[in-house]
């Protein structure tokens, strides 16, 4: 059994395919089924990860961060993806201005609640709407935190009226 899991595991880790003539074709048939959906999901995590229009973080129980895509890792100069797996939320928080009672993310985890909230980034003039989420999957409760660019809401705002009143001249003069 040992070196089963061994082989799986090594598997799993170092993301090749192990086939053996020593195992049986119904073992080597279910090892070639748990790579690929390892696989599957893996890209399915680079696609989320690289293509959500905004920040995302996801935290466990304990305010650890478990995953955080390119956008959020932007908004506090965490540069390199790596860097993020030792913070916790007490990181970011220290981060944020503008948390006007209780902080929303202990009060969230703790009432198992969503809420959005305003914060703004300190010594920047950059605002971001958080919606913090939690939910609870397999008996763990999980946080998710999307940060919106309150600066990216303007811009379109600006750019959408602009266009209007451009295409629009004749009938207001």
């Amino acid at each position: 059994l040992e070196i089963y899991l061994d082989t799986i595991f090594c598997s799993i880790l170092n993301s090749k395919k192990i086939q053996s003539e020593q195992y049986s074709k119904k073992f080597n048939l279910k090892l070639e089924e748990i790579y690929s959906l390892m696989l599957r999901k893996n890209s399915f995590n680079e696609i989320f990860k690289q293509t959500l229009p905004f920040g995302f973080v996801m935290f466990d129980e304990n305010l650890s961060v478990i995953w955080a895509n390119r956008e959020y890792l932007n908004i506090f100069k965490l540069e390199e993806e790596g860097n993020y797996h030792n913070k916790t939320w007490d990181y970011f928080s220290g981060k944020l201005e503008s948390f006007d009672v209780e902080d929303p993310v202990q009060m969230a985890l703790k009432n198992s609640l969503s809420t959005v909230i305003t914060a703004r980034v300190k010594n920047t003039n950059l605002y971001y709407d958080l919606f913090i989420n939690t939910v609870e999957v397999d008996g763990k409760k999980w946080l998710c935190i999307y940060c919106y660019s309150l600066k990216k809401y303007q811009d379109e705002i600006s750019s959408n009226l602009r266009y209007f009143f451009d295409t629009n001249k004749s009938l207001i003069e």
